[in-house]
């Protein structure tokens, strides 16, 4: 005769059984959608790279760069430079033409084209781009031009000027002083001479006769002198010009030129720029946009687009 115990359990029971299955049910019903889906999906990725377009021994050059690996040098009449797929930005980098440096006994160098960086979102069609010639010596700079070629014409989508030429008495104006005094004054008055820069002029306010007590408002007046008119009675020493009004020698003016306009060649910006890239041959060779030495003409500008 067989003893069953009936508190000695062998296997699960009925309603056990029944928990587990539906438990088993449901895991696959929520991950059948991930067993079934394909995992082979690529993860997109960003193309970087740089576009150089620069003048080099008198001729256009351009040149890709897809990631830091150089694609051939080409000699162009026109840099035309293609949208790059799945580029997810641009950042279009230009300089103008650089000014020329003033070949006068007391001349300066030309001060650098000016450098603007242009983020853009998407580039749908072609660029075109026009790197500015250098200034030659008594010329004029040209602007950097980047244009998008539309079914409709062209679109300027980004410009610089070229740079000015180098200062000297013939071409003074506002912009190129940084400080007028008056160094000496024949009368005295209640009022303290003035001397100040525009940029086709210079004001002298100062006294027209001695009035100590301040009672003649005439006796202190206000007179504007163009620049085209004073150039040639200017006396220049190193980075001073002095003018003295001949008429009983009223006064007696010192204007202190800007000191960023020197002897050598301004550099551009862009320049350094391109160094924080790690450009180290190509376009930063040329030092595009930089302003021409004394007597000497200016680099001519240049362009860079990274993605």
């Amino acid at each position: 005769m067989i003893n069953i115990n009936k508190n000695n359990k062998l296997a699960f029971s009925l309603f056990e059984t029944i928990v587990v299955m539906g438990i088993v049910a449901i895991f696959v019903t929520v991950c059948a959608n991930v067993f079934t889906k394909k995992r082979n999906r690529i993860v997109e990725k960003f193309p970087h790279g740089r576009f150089e377009c620069y003048y080099s021994g008198g001729t256009l050059k351009q040149q890709y760069f897809i990631e830091n690996m150089p694609k051939a040098l080409e000699t162009v009449s026109v840099c035309k430079f293609k949208p790059i797929k799945n580029a997810a930005y641009y950042i279009v980098n230009i300089v103008g033409g650089g000014g020329a440096g003033s070949n006068a006994t007391n001349g300066y160098g030309g001060s650098a084209g000016e450098y603007g960086s242009f983020f853009i979102t998407s580039i749908e069609k072609e660029l075109e781009i026009i790197p500015g010639k250098g200034a030659p010596v008594g010329g004029t700079a040209e602007a950097s031009v980047v244009k998008s070629i539309e079914s409709t014409g062209e679109k300027t989508i980004a410009s610089v000027n070229g740079g000015v030429y180098g200062f000297n008495k013939a071409n003074i104006s506002g912009d190129s002083i940084s400080d007028c005094n008056v160094t000496n004054a024949k009368y005295i008055c209640t009022r303290h001479p003035v001397c100040r820069t525009y940029t086709s002029y210079v004001q002298i306010s100062y006294c027209n006769e001695d009035d100590m007590t301040g009672t003649n408002p005439a006796a202190y007046i206000t007179e504007n002198y163009n620049y085209s008119n004073i150039k040639n009675k200017l006396v220049q020493n190193n980075n001073i010009l002095t003018y003295e009004e001949t008429s009983n020698k009223k006064f007696k003016i010192s204007m202190t030129i800007n000191t960023n306009m020197t002897v050598n060649a301004d550099m551009s910006e862009f320049t350094p720029y391109l160094k924080t890239l790690g450009v180290e041959d190509g376009i930063v060779t040329v030092s595009p946009g930089d302003g021409g030495a004394k007597g000497q003409p200016g680099n001519n500008g240049g362009a860079v687009i990274i993605w």
